[in-house]
């Protein structure tokens, strides 16, 4: 059956292809009979913690992922590395500092901890007595654009073809090569591989502005290489794609109240995942299959 035939199915008033795959993890996390998380929703989430047996058993999941595609980074960094530099001057990786599990308790309007305002400015977060929606780390990337790209301050990249990204960038990007240095992350714990995208503090402070819910999607989830709303609607590059995938990852993160519905949630993940970096394009813009 295909997906967008069972966004039909369960939604017929939904017209466009984000809403009918948003429709379908609705029906993908039947079994905890959760509210609808269509664009009309009220997105109540933040009050259902996560179940302990699901979360044990991703975290050996991310140890083993995390430990094969840590040796894959180290196997593939000379040859990457000589590519990204014969291009174009500067390092081949670069780091970021980007917003991980948030642990707290729900405290709606809350500034965050002093413990956390130190750690964030000390990693480059901005000078602001808020929160930056959780416990920020440090991140490594193969480098896929100019080294004075982001000269003008933090931006999101330009959809249709960014001047900044260079041409060995663009393959690193497409085949997602670029994200392997993450894998360590992932075996440190600091991320796990499925789960919201890692943001930076300085855009998540600007959501949460402007977006209802969005700092809920890691609390108490860590943020992943690949997940629900990154395989479903790829790149961000304006505010409104951004609020898409805030819908998908508090679908994923609700999915995780129950180890039924997070296995099931997980599988289809994973399996679609696969189907993304085969067609290198996300999974809206294609024809695909729910699992049996």
């Amino acid at each position: 059956m295909e997906i967008l035939k069972v966004g039909d199915a369960a939604y017929p008033q939904f017209q466009s292809a984000e809403d009918k795959v948003t429709a379908v993890t609705e029906i993908l996390r039947k079994d905890n009979d959760f509210k609808s998380v269509s664009k009309n929703s009220s997105m109540q989430s933040g009050h259902v913690p996560p179940h302990r047996a699901a979360l044990a058993v991703k975290r050996g999941m991310d140890v083993a992922i995390g430990l094969a595609g840590t040796v894959a980074f180290l196997a593939a960094y000379p040859f990457l590395a000589l590519l990204i530099k014969l291009e174009s001057p500067g390092p081949a990786l670069y780091a970021q500092v980007r917003v991980g599990l948030d642990q707290r308790r729900q405290r709606r309007g809350s500034l965050a901890s002093a413990a956390q305002r130190r750690q964030a400015t000390r990693m480059g977060a901005p000078r602001r007595n808020q929160d930056v929606g959780g416990k920020p780390f440090q991140i490594r990337k193969f480098r896929t654009m100019r080294a004075d790209a982001e000269a003008q301050g933090p931006q999101l990249c330009e959809k249709g073809g960014d001047p900044r990204v260079t041409r060995v960038g663009r393959f690193l990007r497409s085949t997602h090569l670029d994200e392997l240095p993450q894998f360590w992350n992932v075996l440190k714990g600091e991320m796990s591989f499925i789960g919201p995208r890692p943001e930076r503090p300085h855009f998540t402070l600007r959501y949460f502005e402007h977006i209802p819910m969005y700092r809920e999607r890691t609390r108490h989830v860590k943020p992943g290489i690949t997940g629900l709303s990154q395989i479903t609607l790829g790149y961000d590059d304006t505010l409104e794609s951004v609020e898409r995938k805030t819908h998908f990852d508090l679908a994923y993160r609700q999915s995780l109240a129950g180890l039924k519905a997070w296995f099931k949630m997980e599988g289809w993940i994973l399996v679609n995942t696969i189907r993304y970096l085969l067609n290198r394009k996300p999974l809206v813009e294609t024809e695909f299959t729910l699992p049996a």
